[in-house]
């Protein structure tokens, strides 16, 4: 998978609605990033999972951030600790079900 294919998955569900806002007052405008591979740790610590970035909330390391993992095609919910690495909250399933819960 490429970064352009799980891009094109999003673009594709959200068939030009960019401008979907959620309860934190983001829209997908304004947070989605090229999409690219990094490390997240399980919610408990005990594993780490190799998922694309799609969405940062903030630029810095505050805020959500929404991922996609390939192996079962869910787009899922993260969080960064205080060092910056990313870390799993959960899968949700579509790109909108997560935007929409974070």
């Amino acid at each position: 998978m490429t970064s352009a294919h799980v891009q094109s998955i999003i673009l594709a569900e959200l068939d030009g609605n960019l401008d979907n806002i959620n309860l934190h007052g983001t829209t997908p405008r304004s947070a989605l990033v090229q999409p690219y591979q990094e490390d997240y740790l399980s919610f408990d610590g005990s594993k780490v999972f190799k998922y694309w970035t799609v969405l940062r909330e903030q630029d810095d390391n505050d805020g959500y951030t929404i991922y996609f993992d390939e192996e079962r095609g869910l787009f899922g919910l993260g969080m960064r600790d205080q060092s910056g690495m990313a870390m799993d909250i959960g899968a949700h399933g579509t790109f909108m079900d997560t935007f929409l819960g974070m």
